[in-house]
């Protein structure tokens, strides 16, 4: 079966051909499509987004590489596959999947259009794979039918509590009996896990002020999302500038207020866990790590930095703000630090640096000291391939 023909192609082509502005004039967008419309006076373009009206000409101003038409009915072309009239006509779902992906992977040539509901139509192909990977064929068409439908999916969702609820719709949909095996329940429990990380990678790049609403999710106990939080915690490091700033300044902050709404997000959240502080940290210790090579070997980071890491550990001892971003920024240099120390070591580098670090290490006025050695203790035994408890 052809599930959108040519006559519905033209109708649709039809419906949202080029209008003309004149000045002060309101343009209502259509109800579907999005709707090209041409400012003769300054021979530019807008384009206005389905249920939308254009009230001046600075509004929805539409640049394109390529042909302004072409980019049009590209997107439309996407609505048209995501509305309630196509999904319904659905006999098969694999055959909407091909459809999905035909425009999600096209054809070189089209690379020139950036087509901006693409991640729309994105999160709709990713919802019939978690579909059809979780139910019976002869139940997946009308499941993602209701889940368009009763669960009012559109891939644009309000908050990221919206995109919870969805996920539990989801989630609630399912009868399970005794005989319902763990392996069963495990992997559900994965793919709609799965599922929310993608609808929440998405929603970042447009809310971008509101991302403590994401860190906030990823905080709950109830949760696992932090096991797939990398790439989101990656687009809300490029928004705060973090590592950056740590790669920059060695750990320092010079104006933490900089990171208020971090340091806020942070002080609200917090649990015993310290869930979020710890995934930070992990992830810009890494970061640091992969470019430790472009900073020098590690016998010329240790002695060139060696007065910072001093400072840094006794400004983390008498940290008493509410700068939970400085606490971050410090633990996270302090931690790059002593496993290039740890390098060293397994390294056998006999410097005089290696010296006044163990100096450094075994004070015992500094109670940090423990915790310092047995990281770098840990540190040797991966780089070694020995098992903690066999070394120790």
């Amino acid at each position: 079966m052809q599930l959108v023909g040519e006559e519905t192609l033209l109708n649709a082509f039809n419906e949202q051909s080029i209008q003309k502005c004149i000045s002060d004039q309101s343009i209502i967008g259509h109800n579907v499509f999005y709707t090209l419309v041409l400012i003769e006076e300054s021979n530019s373009f807008a384009l206005i987004p389905p249920n939308a009206t254009m009230t001046n000409e600075d509004e929805f101003t539409f640049e394109c590489n390529g042909d302004a038409w072409i980019e049009t009915n590209l997107m439309n072309l996407i609505e048209l596959l995501v509305s309630s009239t196509i999904i319904s006509r659905i006999d098969n779902i694999e055959q909407l999947i091909n459809y999905y992906n035909r425009i999600i992977h096209p054809h070189p040539s089209l690379n020139i259009y950036t087509v901006d509901n693409l991640e729309k139509l994105r999160s709709f192909a990713s919802l019939v794979r978690c579909i059809t990977a979780l139910f019976p064929a002869e139940q997946a068409k009308n499941v993602f039918e209701n889940a368009c439908s009763l669960g009012g999916f559109n891939a644009a969702f309000e908050n990221c509590n919206a995109i919870h609820e969805f996920i539990e719709y989801l989630r609630n949909l399912f009868v399970d009996s005794a005989s319902t095996t763990d392996n069963v329940l495990l992997n559900r429990h994965r793919t709609l896990l799965k599922l929310e990380i993608e609808f929440l990678k998405n929603w970042p790049p447009d809310n971008s002020e509101q991302y403590p609403e994401v860190l906030a999710l990823h905080s709950k106990p109830e949760n696992d999302l932090w096991q797939y939080s990398a790439k989101i915690l990656s687009f809300i490091d490029q928004e705060v500038e973090l590592f950056s700033t740590v790669l920059s300044k060695n750990g320092q902050l010079e104006d933490p207020d900089e990171f208020k709404l971090l340091d806020e997000c942070l002080a609200n959240i917090n649990g015993a866990t310290y869930k979020i502080e710890r995934l930070l940290v992990n992830r810009i210790h890494m970061q640091l790590m992969l470019r430790a090579n472009k900073q020098g070997t590690p016998e010329q980071i240790l002695t060139d930095n060696y007065i910072q890491f001093e400072e840094n550990v006794r400004q983390l001892l008498g940290e008493q703000s509410n700068h939970n971003s400085l606490s971050i920024s410090l633990i996270v240099w302090i931690k790059y630090y002593i496993e290039l120390y740890a390098v060293a070591l397994k390294n056998q580098c006999s410097e005089e640096i290696m010296g006044m670090i163990d100096q450094f290490l075994t004070r015992d006025e500094l109670p940090l000291s423990l915790t310092l050695k047995l990281f770098v203790i840990k540190q040797i035994c991966e780089l070694s391939s020995v098992k903690f408890d066999t070394f120790c």
